[in-house]
């Protein structure tokens, strides 16, 4: 939940820094992309229900179109391939600027769970 939280934020973050049209769009792409991992069945059939169209379903199933290199630096991020990573940050300031958002969408992420449990 908290990671499906980040990962939506940091998206939208991104998003609004390369000042993208509706950066929200972003950050529910960030969510369903995780989708699969909350209901533990694969990513085709956990989407299937919402009937997605257009750019979603193209980053969501087939990692392409305007949204997808958002998806990948996400996916990078949490992977090992340090050089692909580096020249996905490179549009968005470099490195350390997209680690900064990550942090604050972790930052952001956790207060949002620790709120919703009362805490």
């Amino acid at each position: 939940q908290e990671e499906a939280l980040a990962r939506g934020r940091l998206l939208e973050l991104l998003a609004r820094q390369k000042g993208a049209p509706q950066p929200q769009l972003l950050f529910t792409i960030g969510l369903l992309s995780r989708l699969h991992l909350l209901l533990q069945m694969p990513l085709a059939a956990a989407l299937e229900p919402l009937r997605l169209t257009g750019d979603a379903s193209l980053a969501l199933l087939k990692r392409e179109g305007p949204w997808a290199s958002y998806l990948e630096l996400a996916d990078q991020m949490e992977g090992e391939d340090e050089q692909r990573f580096g020249e996905l940050c490179a549009p968005h300031g470099g490195i350390d600027a997209v680690l900064a958002l990550a942090a604050d969408a972790w930052g952001w992420a956790a207060e949002v769970v620790r709120t919703s449990r009362g805490g």
